[in-house]
């Protein structure tokens, strides 16, 4: 990182400077950022006020504890903007996504979220709030600010969709009894971690310049919708019959199916789910040269979309024009118990060195705790490897590479060469070696005293055992 940042110096501002001064600079601005964050704690109850000031008819929540000393400790703080509220209410459908993702900060935490969708199919913030852990409680609390600002009582005639956390599911259940739960096998809504106050508020500005410059009777979430059905179903090919009672019967693909425009409704029950008609209602309105789009559900029409937006949050202003407040000063929370020190060390053993009083976290205690359902003990399965030998001598503890040739030697001090091969053993085939040997040169004395040198060389052949001169 030092080096980076003397780049980056040299480069806008041309100016040379030591890695040990972008050492300490940014060691100082990580000090800053620190600090930033105790004060931004302690200015959250005049936070809290700014919003109500600004925005008359929100709903802000902070919530804290009382410590072993008596102070103030963050806890969680909830947030919903009466003009987003009101808007949701009257011009968007009566869905709503609720979600739960981590903080990446110095300070972590969880950021809960409860999402809806305007008339272009996009995501609408209702209201979101901070906690310290996703469990039970915290959504039970969650659930409670939200039943008691969008008014939904006991849940009826209200959608509401999650992944299954289980205490999401128990507070649901608990606040919304009649509420139409539904699961989602991945994460429909997708996790919201950037939801903010400013970043909703220029949302807002931009979408509303695009519902504005928009002429069409739908939103373009629909135009684009239908013209990707009349590409891939290809309406055009299926065969319309005429019926009393403003029925029609349609056969299409090798299937037939009744519809009615009057009561926008098809035996396939795609008009009813998405609001906007199906294939098979697509040809019937072609066969009578009508408008799709006059056949969309009103959730989906522009007037109601330019609405949504017509309004938005105002701004907040700095932090130095915010009231100021006669609440006590709410501090900053402590870690949780379960995240190690960052100025603890490891022994080489994958546990952590702790203090006089504390436990040891090893790794164990780090793995992921496995499901009732799940194996406690899930191996893969071992493949057989080969086995090398050397080519030389034609051993198994090592290669050709390290072969040592002392320690083939004869007694007599020479050295031998052998060559071996050897098959798979997977191939159920015997090794074959064959084995050369070097003459050994030797000097007999004859009785007259004269010596005579004799050369003989002995090769052993594969399929005879003849001796031959060399």
């Amino acid at each position: 990182m030092p080096m980076k940042i003397e780049e980056l110096i040299k480069s806008c501002f041309r100016i040379v400077v030591s890695r040990a001064q972008c050492q300490a600079a940014r060691n100082k601005a990580r000090k800053w950022i620190t600090r930033e964050y105790e004060e931004q704690f302690s200015r959250l109850r005049d936070y809290g006020a700014e919003i109500l000031e600004s925005n008359p008819g929100s709903s802000v929540d902070i919530d804290y504890i009382k410590n072993a000393e008596g102070l103030d400790v963050f806890n969680r703080f909830y947030v919903c903007f009466d003009i987003i509220r009101r808007k949701w209410k009257n011009t968007c459908r009566p869905i709503i996504g609720v979600d739960g993702t981590f903080l990446k900060s110095t300070i972590s935490g969880q950021l809960l979220v409860a999402l809806g969708r305007d008339a272009d199919n996009a995501i609408y913030p209702i209201a979101w709030c901070i906690v310290q852990v996703e469990n039970t409680d915290n959504w039970l609390w969650f659930m409670n600010k939200i039943k008691a600002d969008l008014g939904l009582e006991d849940g009826d005639n209200y959608i509401l969709i999650s992944d299954r956390q289980k205490g999401l599911i128990s507070a649901a259940r608990t606040t919304l009894p009649k509420i139409e739960h539904r699961m989602c096998v991945r994460h429909i809504y997708g996790n919201m971690v950037r939801v903010r106050a400013r970043l909703t508020m220029v949302r807002i500005a931009k979408r509303d310049v695009i519902a504005g410059g928009h002429e069409s009777l739908c939103t373009p979430y629909v135009i684009e919708y239908l013209e990707e059905l009349l590409k891939k179903e290809k309406v055009e090919e299926a065969k319309v019959y005429r019926s009393t009672n403003n029925t029609w019967q349609v056969i299409h693909q090798e299937s037939t199916h009744r519809v009615s425009l009057a009561a926008r409704t098809c035996t396939c029950r795609r008009c009813e789910i998405t609001g906007i008609p199906c294939a098979h209602a697509y040809a019937v309105i072609l066969h009578i040269k009508g408008q799709p789009q006059e056949y969309v559900c009103h959730w989906f029409r522009t007037s109601l979309w330019r609405i949504t937006y017509d309004e938005g949050i105002i701004p907040l202003r700095s932090a130095r024009f915010w009231p100021v407040g006669d609440g006590p000063t709410v501090h900053k929370p402590p870690p949780p118990e379960d995240k190690e020190d960052k100025g603890d060390k490891e022994n080489g053993k994958g546990e952590k060195k702790k203090g006089k009083g504390e436990t040891k976290l090893t790794k164990k205690d780090k793995e992921r705790k496995k499901g009732k359902n799940e194996s406690p003990t899930k191996k893969k399965t071992k493949l057989l490897k080969r086995v090398m030998h050397c080519g030389i001598c034609g051993e198994a503890t090592h290669n050709s590479r390290f072969h040592d040739p002392k320690k083939n030697k004869n007694p007599n001090g020479d050295s031998s060469q052998v060559d071996a091969s050897q098959d798979h053993a997977s191939q159920g085939h015997a090794s074959q070696s064959t084995h050369n040997s070097r003459p050994k040169k030797k000097s007999k004395k004859n009785p007259n005293g004269d010596s005579s040198q004799v050369d003989a060389s002995q090769v052993q052949h594969s399929q005879s055992e003849n001796w031959a001169p060399w």
